[in-house]
C-alpha cells in the first residue's frame, strides 16, 4: 500500500471514530443512535482488518472466510442490544 492510501484509511479512522464520539455525546440513550455507533465501529473494524492484515490482495474466498466471524459477533451484539431493556 502506497503512504497516501495508508494516511487516507488513518484519517478516515481518526473521522469514524470522532463521528462515534459525537453521536454518543450529543445523543445519549437513543437506540438509533446506538445502532449508527455500532455501524461506524463495525466499518472501523472491517477497514482495519482490511488494511492490516493485507486482505485486499487476498482471493475473494479468503476475504469473505475471515469476516465469518466478524458477521457472527455482530449478530451476537445485536441479541445483545435488543435484549436490554431500553427505558421509556
Amino acid at each position: 500500500m502506497s503512504y497516501v492510501s495508508n494516511v487516507a484509511v488513518w484519517l478516515y479512522l481518526v473521522a469514524s471514530t470522532l463521528g462515534e464520539m459525537l453521536v454518543f455525546f450529543r445523543f445519549p440513550g437513543n437506540a438509533t443512535f446506538i445502532g449508527v455507533i455500532g455501524f461506524l465501529a463495525t466499518a472501523n473494524a472491517v477497514i482495519t482488518m482490511v488494511v492490516s492484515m493485507k486482505l485486499k490482495d487476498e482471493p475473494k474466498a479468503m476475504q469473505y472466510f475471515i469476516l465469518i466471524p466478524l458477521i457472527l459477533v455482530a449478530v451476537l451484539l445485536l441479541a445483545m442490544i435488543f435484549d436490554y431493556p431500553i427505558p421509556s
